[in-house]
């Protein structure tokens, strides 16, 4: 992510926090190395780290970090699956 993305990213969460819209959650994925590009968000929020490797950092073949890609992006939806089932009762109601 270039910087100038990140600061609209970052942007249009301060909007939303204007707006008296909040999060819940705010969970980075980046490793540890890059964790100081994650955007930075308004409180209040419970926030989660879960490190993944960079796709930045993968080696190999072409095929190899196609490869390596797909583990990943497994790995990412599996944990999100499993975070939505974790706090499925957490939003309702509180908005």
């Amino acid at each position: 992510m270039d910087s100038i993305s990140q600061r609209k990213n970052t942007q249009d969460a301060w909007d939303l926090f204007r707006a008296g819209k909040f999060f819940h959650f705010v969970i980075t994925v980046c490793d540890r190395e890059h964790e100081e590009r994650c955007p930075i968000y308004p409180k209040p929020f419970a926030k989660l780290y879960w490190p993944f490797p960079e796709p930045e950092n993968f080696t190999g073949t072409h095929e190899e970090k196609l490869e390596q890609m797909r583990n990943l992006r497994d790995s990412i939806k599996k944990r999100v699956e499993q975070f939505v089932e974790e706090t499925s009762g957490f939003s309702q109601g509180s908005k």
